[in-house]
């Protein structure tokens, strides 16, 4: 068992000068090497802090590069709805309103009638699983 590891004795009264100043120097090491582990303690929590600051820089690096491509995007959505009003608007120029309300007249009826068709083999189909229902309640 080393000196570093016994309680520190502060009563001197029985010790001679020169035993005083040998265990005040085994104590000054122990302290210095106690006072190194701090430093070497301390030191690591402040590069991770520089680590973190690091981190810190590559974030906003990194939101500046994700707000470069949010822009990015927004302008192509821009570009992408202004070409699609002059392309209506060609389409509404060569052939008119008239047949562009008509082919959205026309959609919506075709629309409308596979809707009802969908719509009668579904109550057949519910019909005949009443049936069948009916039969096997029956047995």
């Amino acid at each position: 068992m080393s000196i570093c590891d016994k309680p520190f004795d502060s009563d001197f009264s029985k010790l001679t000068t020169p035993e005083v100043m040998a265990k005040a120097a085994d104590y000054k090491q122990c302290l210095n090497k106690k006072i190194g582990d701090v430093r070497l303690d301390i030191d690591k929590m402040l590069n991770q802090y520089q680590t973190r600051n690091n981190n810190l820089d590559t974030a906003q690096q990194a939101n500046i590069e994700t707000m470069n491509l949010y822009m990015k995007d927004y302008y192509y959505v821009i570009l992408k709805g202004i070409i699609y009003l002059a392309v209506m608007g060609c389409f509404i120029y060569f052939f008119g309103i008239n047949n562009l309300i008509q082919g959205i007249k026309t959609t919506g009826e075709v629309i409308k009638d596979k809707a009802i068709v969908m719509k009668d083999k579904a109550i057949e189909l519910k019909d005949k699983a009443i049936e069948l229902q009916d039969k096997a309640d029956l047995k």
